[in-house]
């Protein structure tokens, strides 16, 4: 898979000078690395290059690079057809120079991390795309700076030494990665989505600046909200039909993950309308006997794309948690069972295919406003005022949230006079945090995670909060894969592209809830490219007991981790409520599955950079 490590530092510092040739002196030994850019001050490798997809792109005057993929930008909401990668001419560096990277931000898209150099100051800003997948961390090694996408290969340079972040591991614990503004280790720095960094190699610190040039706060402040139904059913239709047959024409072969559902759907209907589409192969992971069987519908999709299909059976059985184990260091947790679940599949399929990418309908039920249904009554107040409009709405909302119409308008009059919101993520959380020890809970509740973005918006909206999904997290390109050198398909998810979240953010609560429907926008937006029976499927399959399954089938090697772990010594979780939860013969636990999986990612890392079973997790 696609990465890079960059090397910055101070030519005129003897010690600097002499770590960065060390360095790149271990870099060039492995063969699998190629030098993107070579300055004074900065160099910057990178492996698994995929042209046409991720590949470095060298400013003229090799006054930077962006590494990834980069496409112009296009202002027409209607026009649905493929864009171009961005040229990177002499005109366009120099203005992405002059800029520190804003340029590419407000010109550009796609899934890229920039390196650019200032003539003038010798500083070097580091800018890591708004909606892309590509990670971005920083620390310093010998005083010279390093930035990476994976710290396995960070940890190659030679001797780093790396502590686990306490306040980070209390917050996830809390309440899960979407609310943090911690780095989960301490000698080491994320830059975020949208953000751009500056790092002056002269200087100790070297880094001197950060600001996010993209904020997804400022598109839902707009003074032009898109809520039109018709022109908004469009402009949501062809921006991810130009979104995804642009992403689409940097393969030959791809694979697409078909559940059935809309989302999906709805991505498999644009790949196949794309003009120069790869060779498609859709699977359908399931699990028989449950009542979420996803295959009647992902046929029915399949069969209406004319796409080949197949369908692959998991079992509990198959799954070793003890896997987890052999993963590579991370720099933050992920989902390992996504991976132990989802690697397997694919890399069969990868074969068969000879594909380079895994298409997935991941973010619809957010951008499409799954999630802000109970706030479409109060986005309507906002624009309209107290209007009949309104009791529909909340009658409608209520219907889908279990509540009564009363209830739920009488939350959106309150929100729409205070200008609060009522919802938010640790709320939503609440249920799965029956393990945390209640010190822990005290002390977050006290002082809240609050993602960067957030810091100092008063009041948190939660309407465009939650459109965001994953994008409030950490980019990942190496989800479901246990090492990231591995072979291993580019994860792509179109619906999370930065022009489709962009106009998703415009979009009113009210609208995306076109009809009293649940994506109602989308569903009109796409009808007559999805099955009929799909779009007018308004309900989603009951989730079965395949996790549960794997904790029981586990439980043994579950309660030996846990109760001999990091979280459970360092007071982060309740032994008592964990003893209760994995007691042998326990036939289901009273614990939210999510939660105890959670807490396995987090233990199982917090071991690879724990020396000590106590006292190891320390706040930065």
């Amino acid at each position: 898979m696609f990465r890079y490590v960059a090397l910055i530092w101070d030519p005129q510092d003897s010690q600097q000078a002499e770590a960065a040739q060390a360095a790149t002196r271990r870099l060039k030994a492995a063969s699998q690395w190629q030098e993107a850019l070579d300055r004074p001050r900065l160099r910057v490798f990178c492996t698994d290059v995929r042209p046409g997809s991720l590949e470095p792109r060298v400013l003229a005057g090799r006054a930077g690079v962006v590494l990834g993929s980069l496409f112009a930008r296009r202002s027409d909401l209607e026009d649905e057809t493929q864009v171009a990668a961005c040229p990177l001419d002499e005109a366009r560096s120099a203005a992405i120079v002059d800029s520190r990277g804003d340029w590419l931000v407000r010109n550009g898209w796609g899934n890229y991390v920039a390196f650019i150099a200032d003539p003038l100051t010798g500083h070097v800003s580091v800018l890591n795309d708004p909606c892309g997948s590509l990670p971005c961390f920083s620390t310093t090694f010998r005083g010279i700076t390093v930035v990476f996408a994976a710290i396995a290969d960070c940890m190659e340079l030679g001797s780093l030494r790396f502590t686990v972040n306490r306040r980070y591991v209390e917050r996830r614990s809390y309440g899960g990665e979407m609310t943090q503004q911690w780095d989960a280790l301490n000698e080491v720095t994320q830059i975020r989505r949208g953000e751009c960094v500056e790092f002056s190699p002269s200087q100790q610190p070297a880094m001197v600046s950060r600001r996010f040039l993209w904020n997804p706060i400022d598109f839902a402040r707009t003074q032009q909200p898109l809520d039109d139904p018709s022109a908004a059913a469009t402009a949501l239709r062809s921006t991810l039909l130009s979104c995804t047959s642009t992403l689409a024409s940097c393969h030959e072969s791809a694979l697409l993950r078909l559940s059935g559902g809309l989302d999906s759907s709805i991505v498999l209907a644009c790949l196949q309308s794309a003009p120069r589409r790869p060779r498609v192969l859709a699977y359908t992971h399931y699990t028989s006997n449950t009542p979420m069987d996803p295959r009647r519908w992902a046929r029915m999709a399949a069969e209406h794309a004319c796409c080949e299909h197949v369908e692959l059976e998991s079992t509990a059985a198959g799954i070793h948690l003890g896997a987890i184990l052999d993963m590579a260091p991370t720099a933050e947790p992920f989902s390992t069972l996504m991976c132990l679940v989802t690697a397997s599949h694919e890399q069969g399929l990868v074969e068969r295919q000879g594909a380079s990418a895994t298409f997935t309908g991941d973010g619809g039920d957010c951008a499409f406003g799954s999630f802000c249904i109970g706030e479409a009554a109060t986005a309507y107040l906002r624009r309209r005022g107290p209007r009949p409009a309104v009791v529909r709405l909340a009658a409608e909302s209520a219907s889908l949230l279990r509540q009564t119409t009363w209830h739920a308008l009488k939350r959106a009059l309150q929100m729409w006079l205070t200008g609060r919101s009522l919802t938010s993520l640790a709320g939503l959380n609440h249920e799965a945090r029956k393990l945390v020890a209640a010190d822990v809970v005290r002390e977050c509740e006290a002082t809240p995670g609050v993602h960067p973005w957030l810091l100092g918006v008063q009041h948190v909206p939660w309407e465009p909060i939650s459109k965001l999904g994953v994008l409030l997290g950490t980019p990942d390109l190496y989800c479901g894969q246990a090492h990231p050198g591995a072979a291993g398909p580019e994860i792509v998810a179109p619906i999370y592209s930065q022009p489709l979240i962009e106009l998703a953010l415009r979009i009113p609560a009210d609208v995306l809830f076109a009809g009293g429907h649940d994506r109602g926008l989308a569903r009109r937006a796409f009808r007559g490219d999805v099955a009929a029976p799909i779009l007018n499927r308004l309900w989603k399959d009951r989730a079965g007991d395949f996790h549960e399954q794997i904790i029981r089938r586990n439980l043994d090697w579950l309660r030996e981790i846990f109760l001999d772990g990091v979280l459970v010594s360092d007071g982060l979780l309740d032994r008592a409520a964990v003893e209760r939860a994995l007691a042998p013969g326990v036939a289901k636990t009273e614990v939210f599955p999510g939660e105890l999986l959670r807490h396995l990612d987090t233990e199982i890392w917090a071991r690879r950079w724990a020396q000590h079973r106590s006292g190891v997790l320390q706040a930065a």
